[in-house]
């Protein structure tokens, strides 16, 4: 019989930070997945990204995308949709929140967190970041969204950080990092930059850009 995995077994590696400006808040987790779940996260992204980046959508031209007031889209990146079913790694490997010692960690922790068990719902997205890619400040329509970055090393880009643009904080893009935060709150993502050395060695060998697993979760 397999041993039951536990709250403690998952979250024995995390680094977890606290931000809290007046009435707002986040929680971010470094080390969210394991080395093997990153892995298998790894190899499901190379499937979504295997027919080249012209098979992905154009975050401008996706009708969910956030608009400013001209109608213009405020992001510019490729993305795909995932499928909540059980061969899904995103959605396997992601299951911590639901524990009960999360969902308590996430009440005591933030202002926000009692409103995570009553959501019913959640659906990921991914966004693929390169050269030039950002996005502006917007809104999520959601309760509350879950942000987790993996990118492969070495590192081949700089920026891509976050901005909590109502908090005024900046949370450096970090691998393997995740943060939870109202979708309410406007945010933003800085121009990513790919260093000389992506040009020259690696653009060729799968993608070294900035991967942004989007987690909605939904009344």
């Amino acid at each position: 019989m397999e041993n039951k995995i536990t709250f403690d077994d998952v979250s024995k590696d995390w680094i977890v930070q606290k931000l809290r400006k007046d009435d707002m808040d986040a929680l971010i987790i470094d080390n969210w997945y394991s080395n093997d779940e990153l892995k298998k996260v790894f190899v499901e992204m190379d499937y979504y990204m295997n027919l080249g980046l012209d098979n992905l959508i154009r975050s401008e031209k996706d009708k969910s995308s956030a608009k400013d007031y001209n109608g213009e889209s405020k992001v510019k990146s490729y993305r795909f949709y995932v499928e909540p079913t059980k061969y899904s790694a995103l959605y396997k490997y992601n299951y911590k929140y639901v524990f009960e010692e999360f969902t308590n960690m996430l009440q005591n922790e933030t202002l926000f967190g009692g409103y995570l068990v009553n959501t019913k719902s959640n659906s990921i997205m991914v966004n693929y970041y390169e050269n030039d890619k950002y996005y502006k400040s917007h809104k999520d329509v959601s309760v509350i969204t879950q942000l987790t970055w993996i990118y492969r090393e070495p590192k081949m880009f700089s920026g891509g950080d976050l901005i909590l643009t109502d908090m005024d904080e900046t949370i450096e893009c970090k691998n393997n990092r995740t943060i939870f935060f109202p979708g309410h709150y406007k945010h933003e993502v800085m121009q990513v930059n790919m260093k000389d050395e992506w040009e020259t060695e690696y653009k060729d060998k799968n993608y070294y850009g900035r991967f942004s697993i989007a987690n909605f979760f939904q009344n």
